[in-house]
């Protein structure tokens, strides 16, 4: 662990901790705000179709919404939220921990872009939103609370979760992170800390793991363990070129350059702004250079795994605008934000104030078995970086994305990519050069068979469709392998 003790407080395994858990609350619901979904949804829909240009209340309007879906299924002392969906294999406590922890940094940019701690009403009664985050921190992290979030074991969820816990304690370092006491402090930092001694895979998740120990040592802890150099010089070495990286070993190329590691390494720069800032700085100028061609009117072309987190795709081009690097105007990361938010909202990604499961709508053909209720969530990382930007933003005008201009035909060889946009019609494809791949790939099925199966072992047991994320020769946004 980095340099905490425990004070004395006892270790508890897995089994543990679940014994815990039994007869906690967790699994109850705070009395949320009466809420009429389907006409939410339709006005939300019947907005955004109508307005061309999106603008700082819109994604305001966004925050509301969601806001709105978490207060309703929150747990009264708001460690967890329980939300509707096809569970995960980590277990029902790790789903209810992301129904807290992946809204939990939209709502900490809420407040440390100093906008009203009292967003919503419930019966007359404004909600102080800022009472809300202290209890989930506290009764989550507290090991004496029924609802404790537990130790991290190796290959432990709560790692992922940690890193946006990580975040949001960064964000309001200066305002409510003070109001929570020292004691309670002491046991957030406390739990962050284990992340630092578990072992993680070897991909993105090392990354996470380097975040969480900057964020440590920027609130003052000190981080001595060597395993912080070590997990970042493995996670770089995944570097690839012209900004790409792969995710892990295998050359396995994705989106989660854009909604994890590009996103996290933008948050690492504002944690730590000397942390290899020539490289991070560089990186994402390079990626966002070929990045820009895969977002249009029709979306982009999905490809890879983890296709819930969908609506993060633009998180690279707002961190680019924010950073004012060259060739990405703020106007063009909102238009291109705009696009993404438009085009999922109205084809059923967004529904009674989540984010579903699926592309579009609930897919559980392509839906990871890591990825539960709450996992779709982390579509709210374009968001939150929208919510972060300085006011100036939103005065300027839109720019069209490269496919609303003209043709194109970009070669992307760090990554064996061709990147392709027809103006006309707005696609965008993805042609992979590697020919010893076959030209037909096709999405299995989940089946009443997946389901009688996953009702016996009591696990999911969705079908991996491997071949159908990452094999493919082409990919297009107008037909996407997942809708």
């Amino acid at each position: 662990m980095w340099g905490i003790e425990r004070d004395g407080v006892e270790q508890r395994g897995l089994g543990g901790m679940y014994k815990r858990m039994r007869g906690s609350s967790k699994d109850s619901v705070a009395q949320g705000p009466p809420v009429e979904w389907a006409e939410v949804d339709r006005r939300l829909q019947a907005e955004f179709a109508s307005t061309m240009e999106l603008n700082g209340a819109h994604y305001e309007r966004l925050f509301a919404y969601f806001l709105t879906g978490w207060v309703q299924r929150r747990t009264p002392d708001g460690a967890y939220a329980v939300y509707p969906g096809a569970p995960s294999r980590n277990g029902r406590h790790a789903d209810l921990l992301e129904g807290f922890t992946r809204i939990l940094p939209l709502l900490s940019v809420w407040l440390a872009s100093g906008r009203d701690p009292f967003p919503l009403s419930v019966d007359n009664e404004r909600q102080d939103l800022v009472d809300m985050i202290l209890a989930g921190l506290a009764s989550g992290t507290d090991p004496n609370s029924v609802s404790y979030w537990g130790d991290m074991a190796d290959g432990d969820q709560r790692i992922v979760e940690a890193s946006d816990v990580a975040l949001a304690v960064w964000m309001l370092r200066d305002g409510a992170w003070r109001d929570l006491g020292h004691a309670r402090r002491r046991s957030v930092l406390e739990w962050l800390a284990q992340a630092g001694t578990a072992r993680v895979p070897d991909n993105n998740w090392h990354l996470i793991v380097v975040f969480i120990a900057a964020v440590l040592r920027a609130l003052g802890l000190p981080i001595t363990d060597s395993s912080m150099e070590e997990h970042y010089k493995r996670f770089k070495s995944f570097y690839l070129g012209a900004g790409w990286f792969s995710d892990g070993p295998r050359n396995k190329v994705d989106f989660y350059n854009a909604w994890q590691i590009h996103y996290l390494l933008h948050w690492m720069t504002k944690v730590d702004p000397q942390f290899d800032e020539r490289f991070i700085r560089q990186a994402l100028a390079d990626f966002v250079e070929t990045f820009k061609y895969l977002i249009g009117p029709r979306g982009f072309p999905i490809m890879g795994r983890s296709v819930c987190y969908r609506l993060a795709a633009p998180t690279p081009l707002i961190a680019a605008a924010i950073r004012s690097e060259e060739g990405i105007a703020p106007g063009l990361a909102h238009r291109a934000c705009d696009c993404v938010w438009r085009h999922f909202l109205l084809r059923g990604a967004v529904e009674r104030g989540r984010i579903t499961q699926g592309y579009y709508g609930t897919n559980l053909s392509i839906l990871d078995n890591y990825s539960g209720p709450a996992s779709s969530l982390l579509s709210l990382r374009s968001l939150v970086l929208m919510l972060a930007c300085e006011s100036s933003f939103w005065t300027h005008a839109h720019v069209p994305l490269p496919v609303e201009e003209g043709d194109y035909s970009v070669r992307v060889p760090e990554i064996r990519w061709t990147i392709e946009g027809t103006c006309s019609t707005g696609n965008i494809v993805i042609r992979q050069d590697r020919q010893k791949w076959g030209k037909l790939v096709f999405t299995q099925p989940y089946t009443p068979i997946h389901r009688f199966l996953e009702w016996v072992v009591r696990r999911p047991l969705r079908p991996p469709n491997e071949a159908v994320k990452y094999r493919k020769r082409l990919y297009s946004s107008q037909d996407p392998f997942c809708s």
